[in-house]
């Protein structure tokens, strides 16, 4: 099976999904519903955690929703939402961002979407462990081929 690094477009998680479901129906062998198929195949995509990276710092420097003097421990915060792995820690961090910068409502929630949260979140993935961390986190090229090259090493 294929694994995927997606960025965060909804057009590209659907066309991957539709793919893999038609694939599979369209075999004699398969005896999944296209629920199961979806779900599948959802398991097989990451999040580009450049993306989410960009996304953090265009927010960060938005200073009517997060102080100058803020900014820092904010990013860092955020990127914590991207290595914790058990969903208690995930919701404190989550409910920290909230408490703290009510304004990001609405960023936040739209990470926090299961379509969303569920590539890019550590504690949300539904990608199993072993493949998330054998392939790139992210699209871009040179960050890429620099996953590969530190796995070689």
């Amino acid at each position: 099976l294929v694994h995927q690094v997606v960025d965060h477009h909804p057009a590209q998680r659907k066309a991957y999904v539709s793919a893999f479901e038609d694939f599979w129906i369209q075999r004699d062998d398969n005896e999944r519903s296209r629920e199961e198929l979806k779900a599948a195949a959802m398991a097989l995509l990451r999040g580009c955690e450049q993306h989410f990276r960009e996304s953090t710092t265009r927010i960060a420097h938005i200073t009517s929703i997060i102080p100058p003097e803020a900014a820092s421990r904010f990013k860092k915060i955020c990127r914590n939402l991207c290595e914790v792995e058990g969903e208690k820690e995930f919701q404190s961090l989550v409910a920290l961002i909230q408490n703290e910068w009510p304004d990001t409502k609405a960023w936040l929630d739209w990470w926090l979407q299961k379509e969303h949260a569920c590539m890019i979140f550590k504690s949300q993935m539904t990608m199993e462990p072993e493949n998330r961390d054998h392939i790139p986190s992210t699209t871009n090229a040179e960050e890429s081929m620099h996953s590969k090259i530190y796995l070689i090493a």
